[in-house]
């Protein structure tokens, strides 16, 4: 049973620096051991109790608008009120009706009149993330090209150099140097003006990356992370890490003449896919990789911040392995969510299927983080 995206960097299942430091600096056995010891928590989500109401004493006409999931012939603004307690909708209809419910539970609840304008609606899914993996890259240069949900007015390869460059003064500043590779994400090249009187897409390849940055190594991954960029400096540490291994040289076809110069012309500074990709992986410097983990946590908290601040109440992880589901956990241990958290947990082999708990059971009272 082969999963159909273990050929990619993005996708939970397969994300190589997960494999690389779980592999060669954190042993899956002290990683389980680790979690033995964490005690089970319940939800680390601070719920408040409340009343939504369009009703403001003395104003006949209501103040905003309330849509739930159903109609249940509520007027043209939606009902009048609804309680929350715990995270759910527990009472729905007229204010009194509403504020009776929670007395009676003995909820004590705050009331939040809305504006006129303001609209109150049901929380928002993401149903496809990857949390970890994405908070993986969160230390690369960020080099996509969308403001927000816009695209950046005149993207393009200098606008790319630019903010290389940039980027390299800030590690001179901060006392690095040529042992340092510039790591770039989500460079999209099909976003940029096309070439030749607008007949070819945009291409980057190593002389257009060497034109970038010819001294330091410099890898940028795209924007669909099925390929890697590399300028000339990156390439030769790949090709000197890697030259001797039969599996390097099989891939990349060098049996007949194995230098670096047949290597180059392969490749053209483009690792395709996971299986060339890997090599680029396995030469990122230690303290590199190691800091993409450490600060992991960091833009984990940013990821979830961002999305609780457009509305979203719950991220559904598309492919919890274990690795990813592991950091998670520990992450939830040491630090607040401010919102839900689940996933589709990762079944690859039919071992794994025979090791696993089927079916799942449904979301009930017991419901615990992840």
């Amino acid at each position: 049973m082969k999963h159909q995206h273990d050929s990619c960097a993005h996708c939970g299942c397969s994300h190589p620096i997960l494999e690389l430091l779980n592999n060669e600096m954190i042993p899956k056995e002290d990683l389980d051991r680790v979690m033995e010891k964490l005690p089970k928590r319940k939800p680390t989500l601070e719920l408040e109790s409340w009343i939504f109401t369009t009703k403001i004493e003395g104003i006949e006409k209501p103040q905003g608008k309330i849509i739930p999931m159903s109609e249940n012939g509520e007027t043209e603004n939606g009902p009048e009120a609804i309680g929350v307690h715990d995270g759910k909708i527990v009472s729905i209809g007229k204010l009194k009706e509403v504020e009776r419910f929670m007395k009676s539970k003995g909820i004590n609840y705050t009331t939040r009149n809305l504006k006129d304008g303001q609209t109150l609606i049901p929380g928002l899914i993401d149903p496809h993330v990857h949390v970890v993996p994405n908070a993986l890259y969160g230390t690369w240069l960020d080099l996509s090209p969308f403001d927000r949900q816009s695209l950046k007015k005149d993207y393009n390869l200098k606008m790319i150099s630019g903010l290389v460059n940039a980027y390299k003064k800030e590690c001179i500043s901060d006392g690095k140097d040529l042992r340092t590779w510039i790591l770039g994400k989500t460079v999209d090249p099909a976003l940029m003006p096309f070439e030749n009187n607008g007949t070819t897409l945009t291409t980057i390849n190593c002389s257009i990356a060497d034109e970038i940055e010819e001294k330091w190594p410099l890898l940028m991954i795209s924007a669909s992370m099925h390929t890697f960029y590399l300028n000339s400096a990156a390439l030769g540490q790949v090709y000197d890490k890697h030259s001797e291994n039969a599996a390097f040289i099989s891939i990349f076809k060098l049996e007949q003449e194995n230098t670096f110069e047949t290597f180059k012309e392969h490749t053209n500074g483009q690792l395709q896919e996971l299986d060339q990709m890997i090599w680029a992986y396995k030469t990122i410097p230690m303290a590199q990789a190691l800091a993409m983990l450490v600060e992991c946590f960091k833009y984990i908290s940013e990821s979830l911040q961002l999305a609780s601040s457009r509305g979203v109440t719950t991220l559904y992880d598309a492919g919890l392995e274990d690795k990813s589901l592991a950091l998670l956990r520990l992450y939830l241990f040491s630090h607040h969510s401010p919102i839900r958290l689940g996933g589709a947990q990762l079944v690859l082999t039919k071992e794994d299927l025979l090791k696993k708990s089927f079916p799942v059971k449904k979301s009930n009272e017991n419901y615990e983080e992840l």
